[in-house]
Formats: structure tokens, sequence, C-alpha cells
């Protein structure tokens, strides 16, 4: 309800712009590269467009607040963070070698337990939710957030590009950790304005 269309119009125009300014310059591959390009920019757009509606998600009589945001931040941050710790400490079985050679399911499976237990706390000191809908709300974090850097790391791959960066232990590059929310944040949102 609180939903406005502005909020996707005005950076939906950026791509289109950027990719007909490359299409003109008639440089090599530029034709070729067009939907790669196109689906990758509206990709990023969409999902920072949406962090909008999702800060009227659960709505309060405050109206605007960024909670919400930073509650899927602080789930995306143990998620990955303890996901790195705990392949540090004991993964060995890599989930998808190819795209993402340094994810394993005993990380995977250690992010996740530590995301659960902040959900628990959570549900302790915002009672907003229910604990079994914050369990829910940890569970889609952990999952599209996770699906997320496998999407982010084939791109990389597809791009040509071999790191984002390093400047942050467990989390990769700094897009690394905006690209996982970019694909948990659809379904955050739909599950927090139309599931509850």
């Amino acid at each position: 309800g609180h939903f406005s269309i502005i909020w996707l119009a005005i950076p939906a125009m950026a791509p289109f712009l950027f990719l007909a300014i490359h299409w003109i310059s008639g440089k090599p591959g530029s034709h070729a590269s067009v939907p790669f390009s196109l689906g990758s920019m509206i990709y990023l757009l969409a999902g920072f467009s949406l962090m909008h509606v999702l800060a009227f998600s659960v709505s309060t009589d405050s109206g605007y607040t960024p909670r919400w945001i930073l509650f899927t931040f602080y789930f995306l941050w143990m998620n990955d963070t303890m996901a790195y710790v705990s392949g540090q400490l004991i993964g060995e079985k890599r989930i998808w070698p190819s795209v993402s050679p340094g994810k394993t399911w005993e990380g995977s499976i250690g992010g996740a337990v530590f995301t659960i237990g902040l959900a628990m706390i959570f549900s302790h000191y915002f009672p907003e939710l229910s604990s079994m809908e914050w369990l829910a709300f940890a569970g889609i974090v952990i999952l599209f957030g996770t699906l997320g850097d496998f999407l982010e790391s084939w791109i990389k791959r597809k791009a040509g590009v071999k790191d984002s960066g390093n400047l942050l232990p467990g989390h990769g590059g700094v897009l690394d950790r905006f690209d996982s929310f970019l694909l948990a944040i659809p379904f955050v949102t739909l599950y927090l304005n139309y599931v509850l």
C-alpha cells in the first residue's frame, strides 16, 4: 500500500540511457554485451529501489523506518561471517566449486545456525514478529542471500572479473554484500508485505 512506482521508475531509466550510449558508441562487442549488461544493471537498480518498499514493511505509526533493511543486513552479515569462519575451521565439502570454490556445506550450515540464533534473539527484543515469523525471515535471508552469492560469483566469471575486493574478511568484496542483499530483498519484501 505504501509502494510508490517513482522509486522504481527513476533508477530504471539509468540502464537504458547507459546502454543507448554504449550501443551508439559502436565499440567492438558493444551490441553483443547489451543483454548481459542490461540484465545486470536492472538486477542492481531494482534491488536498491526495493529498499524503499522494505522500509515501509510491517507498517508502524512511525511510517518509514530503516529497521527492516537493517535486520536484513544483520542476518546477511551473521550468515556470511559465520559461514566464512565455519568454513575455515571445518569446511571440507564444496558446494559448487566451478562457480564459488570457497563455499562449503559445513560453512553454510554453520552460518545458518548462527543466523537462526540471531533470529531468536531478535524475537525476544522485537515483538513485532513472532518467533516463527522471525525464523522464517532469517530462513529467507539465508537461502536467497546464499543464492545471491553464487549468482554474483557466476556474473563475475561471465564478466571475466576475478574478485570484487577483499576489504572485509568473511564478506569478500564490498559489492558482494550488496549482491547477496539484492537477491534476498525481493523475497523479504514479499514476505513482510504479503505473507504476514
